[in-house]
């Protein structure tokens, strides 16, 4: 045992050394330096630095005006490719933004002319808004840093209300707010009397939409604005921003009277909550006899229905499905569905525990689909006559399309200026076709040629024809609203966009060159991939339970192509145009410089703080036993390493433990069964020294786990199994645990030991969510949601101590817990309160 850890800990030490590579990555690092912003970015971004930084410089007074932060402070930005995954943070306490620079799949959500733009103004109004203090709350900032900013305890529908709000200023074509999909999705809640109150909009809750706090932020935060004037937004922030008393102890958060009602009194002469009841009113009133025509032939109450595509009288598309088998543990696995239009039913044809990206093809009896796993994708054929799966390649495109022949031509971001990459994928070799200046989204085929959507670099999408042999783009419709989600059925492409304000299908004739809208003028429906079978059309839209296919007599209307709105055109994005300098360096030093600006100082950490781009961070505790805790995290290496020094105990003689904790993921893959393999290695440089290995395997309904550790000094060993079974509503959790000469920490309730190191461990605990409440008190600020109730058996036995032990009860989340505990002379009862989150 103890050669097959010591090989382990040489393998882990050799790819830490394989991984020199990165470690000279650091280096890469380059800053762009303004007077309000320091733009961290790796060597070949330079495009992407400059861009971000030219619209942080143009938008920042705007936002600075609409939050009321008339401060003077430098925010730093890192810039990061991740592949295809997409995202942008912002954290106050370091006032640090990150931003992924892939550009997003634009559709039904999400409208930009600008990713950059957009995610830049998003993120930063979040840093102006959350560190807007006035008064003494001011003074506790400069102290303490911005933990103590009052503006940062606001509820999240604030957070993400007036972030949605100012990324949908910039232009008419940019935002959520002018997407479409929150018109709609408000539209569908407020017909059906179905908008929640204040309260229930500012939790994750599991139940459709998910995110529910940028929908009802958002369009609050535009009602608001609409009714009473913009203007309000900076004297609310202002207000609030000078409540000293509202972060501590989190008084704001849990008495809102006290914090954000108090300024909202104020400022609008009522409370938030009166304020909410108003809009709901007014969302009702305005959507009164609201409705989505046609009839509903499939539907996801829990999640998304995407890639809607037809052949063959079957429709295809994957249906997400959220089940909660535990509390606060939501999972969501994604189905890939056929459904006969001539039999009306579905049946899954696999099931994923990734999400699809890209569009679903079917050619030759062969359907494709593209699965997500982290920053790259894996595209997939599916042989609808054998049921044979195949995996075909996995790179970073965004779309594909695969001719008849067989052969695929797929595009993927140009990292090295704005743009696509087009690929050839044939008899297995791979070959680089050319750069288009365009990004392309999709791509659908259409004769010998290709047709996509892609945009410039500010813009919207247009639909567009693509010529592979010299990789140029031919407009087919391309205006300033942005066409999106296309499907070519002969001669014909359908698509949808929002030219009268709410997402429409469009059907435009490759032959006639004339334009049709469909569903008989109907504006409110958000269709997807629209699709003709005898003479029916099938579009995806929301209600206000969830998603749905629809299906609709095939009508046709004649249309014009929509006035586009006037909007600036002159942006160059050229920083000589704002008369600012930006001041270029070294980002590896800069960024380490920021170790010594503590973004937490004195409370709740003594000192804590970190680089400006995440690698290296610390913080110096008060321990509960007298002095201080030590902590010390770097990931220079690409392995997160912590070191710490804590005191353990009371005792004035202990010795304080220095330990040294590192985690390794080396593996993970798998769409269907997913396989996680990691490694760990603690030590306390005394008598401990204990490498790990980890297995973890996942698949819809099932999970197992192993772990097994070894103590080197003393070749001491643990092993852990695990099992759960996930249902809807409810699951089933089996583990296991043998060790020898192995210290660790007792798992069985109503028992505890203060020496473990023989022995074994069994638990069995059958868990199931009984009743939903989803309602509370506003103030204080509390919220019940789901009601989980629990049988668990726990058994131990431990060869040292000689006692074979046992545990029986049943509990509800967060509710006093009761049963009885038993060993070979002794029976007690056991009781507690059972609290997870």
């Amino acid at each position: 045992m103890e050669k097959i850890f010591l090989f382990l800990l040489l393998i882990l030490v050799l790819i830490n050394i394989s991984m020199t590579a990165f470690a000279a990555s650091i280096f890469d690092w380059k800053t762009y330096e303004t007077d309000d912003f320091i733009v961290f970015y790796q060597e070949g971004y330079e495009y992407q630095a400059e861009q971000t930084l030219y619209y942080l410089e143009k938008y920042h007074s705007k936002i600075d005006s609409v939050t009321g932060n008339d401060k003077n402070f430098k925010t730093c930005i890192v810039l990061q490719d991740m592949g295809l995954e997409v995202d942008g943070e912002a954290d106050p306490l370091p006032v640090k933004i990150s931003i992924v620079t892939n550009n997003p799949q634009m559709g039904p959500l999400l409208s930009y002319d600008s990713w950059l733009r957009m995610v830049s103004v998003h993120e930063y109004t979040h840093i102006s808004q959350m560190t807007n203090t006035k008064g003494t709350a001011s003074v506790l900032t400069k102290i303490f840093g911005n933990f103590f900013s009052p503006n940062r305890h606001s509820p999240i529908w604030v957070l993400e209300g007036i972030t949605v709000y100012n990324e949908s200023q910039t232009s008419p074509y940019e935002g959520r707010l002018n997407a479409g999909y929150f018109d709609t999705l408000i539209s569908s809640k407020a017909a059906a009397d179905k908008l929640p109150s204040l309260l229930e909009a500012n939790y994750r809750l599991d139940y459709f939409p998910k995110g529910q706090f940028y929908l009802y932020g958002g369009v609050f935060f535009r009602y608001l604005a609409e009714t009473y004037g913009e203007d309000k937004f900076t004297e609310f922030f202002n207000e609030y921003g000078s409540y000293y008393w509202t972060p501590i102890l989190a008084l704001g958060d849990v008495f809102p009277a006290i914090g954000i009602d108090k300024a909202a009194k104020k400022i609008y002469g009522k409370r938030f909550p009166d304020l909410f009841e108003e809009w709901k009113s007014y969302e009702k009133e305005k959507n009164k006899g609201w409705q989505i025509p046609g009839k509903v032939i499939a539907s996801s109450k829990s999640g998304s229905i995407k890639g809607l595509t037809f052949a063959d009288n079957k429709l295809y598309y994957f249906k997400e499905k959220t089940t909660k088998p535990a509390v606060l543990n939501n999972r969501s696995v994604y189905n890939l569905i056929e459904y006969d239009l001539e039999n009306k039913g579905e049946s899954i044809l696999l099931t994923s525990l990734m999400p699809n990206v890209a569009s679903i093809k079917v050619v030759n009896n062969k359907l494709y689909y593209a699965i997500g796993v982290g920053e790259t994708a894996i595209l997939y054929s599916y042989d609808l006559k054998t049921a044979r799966k195949e995996e075909i390649l996995e790179d970073e495109f965004n779309d594909y399309s695969v001719l008849e022949n067989g052969t695929i031509i797929y595009a993927r971001q140009n990292n090295e200026k704005f743009g696509s990459e087009i690929w050839k994928y044939a008899n297995g070799d791979e070959k680089k076709l050319g750069i288009t200046e365009e990004f392309i989204g999709e791509i659908e085929s259409y004769q010998d040629r290709l047709i996509v959507v892609s945009k410039e670099v500010l813009g919207s999408n247009g639909i567009k024809f693509l010529d592979i042999n010299d990789v140029s783009l031919e407009e087919i419709i391309d205006t300033q609203y942005p066409e999106t989600n296309i499907n070519v059925i002969a001669d014909k492409i359908y698509f949808i966009s929002n030219y009268d304000g709410l997402l429409t299908n469009y059907e435009y004739n490759l032959e006639t060159k004339k334009l049709a809208k469909i569903t008989d003028g109907i504006l409110e429906c958000k269709g997807i991939k629209g699709l003709s079978y005898k003479d029916k059309f099938y579009f995806v839209s929301v209600d206000a339970e969830g998603t749905n296919i629809y299906e609709v007599p095939l009508n046709y209307e004649e249309v014009s192509l929509a006035e586009e709105k006037v909007i600036e055109d002159n942006i160059k994005l050229d920083l000589s145009d704002l008369d600012i300098q930006a001041k270029e360096g070294k980002g590896f030093s800069k960024s380490l410089s920021h170790l010594f600006k503590p973004t937490k100082r004195l409370f709740p950490s003594l000192l804590a703080g970190e680089d400006a781009l995440g690698l290296n961070s610390y913080s110096i505790d008060y321990s509960e036993y007298g002095g201080l805790d030590f902590y010390f995290n770097t990931q220079m290496l690409l392995v997160p390493i912590s070191i710490s020094s804590i005191k353990q105990d009371d005792d004035e003689d202990e010795d304080r433990e220095t330990c040294l904790n590192l985690l390794l993921p080396v593996y993970s893959k798998g769409t269907e069964l997913r396989t996680d393999i990691m490694l760990d290695y603690n030590t306390n440089f005394s008598e401990n020294v204990i490498p790990g290995v980890a297995f973890n395997l996942a698949t819809a309904k099932n999970n197992l786990s192993f772990y097994l550790q070894n103590n080197v000094n003393n070749n001491g060993v643990n092993s852990e199994v695990s099992y759960s079974y996930l249902m809807d509503n409810s699951s089933i959790v089996l583990k296991g645990s043998k060790f020898k000469d192995f210290e660790k920490d007792d798992n069985i309730r109503g028992f505890s030991f203060d020496d473990i190191d023989n022995g074994y461990q069994l638990n069995a605990e059958y868990i199931h969510k009984l009743f939903e409440v989803r309602d509370g008190l506003w103030n204080p600020n509390v919220f019940i949601g789901d009601i989980y109730g629990s049988i668990f058996v726990d058994y131990f036995n431990d060869d040292d101590l000689d006692v074979d032990e046992a545990g029986m009860a049943n509990y509800l989340y967060i509710i006093p817990v009761v049963g009885i505990s038993m060993t070979d002379d002794e029976t007690k009862v056991y009781s507690g309160v059972k609290m997870e989150f």
